[in-house]
């Protein structure tokens, strides 16, 4: 969610295509290019991410427990991600798992 702090980052200067897309983009129209120009994602936790790798079909990582310490939590997290989809563990005490 920081353009700015992307485009200086050297990292991203030996991969082709990179696009930073404008500040002033429509959030509706970013998701479309974000779903349809990507094919593959690992997944912050939050519906946007979660609808641009739903959309887009590629291969999906994500966080398994982000709210593992939630008393409140009334879903069920294995409900929430599609079969295929790859659950990367955050627990320093274990390995990620792929």
């Amino acid at each position: 969610d920081d353009k700015a702090w992307c485009k200086k980052q050297s990292i991203f200067s030996d991969l082709a295509p990179v696009t930073v897309l404008p500040p002033t983009l429509d959030p509706i129209l970013e998701l479309g290019l974000l779903s349809t120009k990507c094919h593959h994602f690992i997944m912050s936790v939050g519906s946007y991410g979660w609808w641009a790798s739903f959309l887009a079909g590629g291969d999906v990582v994500y966080y398994k427990d982000p709210y593992k310490n939630r008393k409140d939590q009334v879903a069920a997290m294995e409900d929430m991600y599609p079969p295929g989809w790859v659950a990367m563990l955050g627990s320093s005490d274990d390995p990620i798992a792929l």
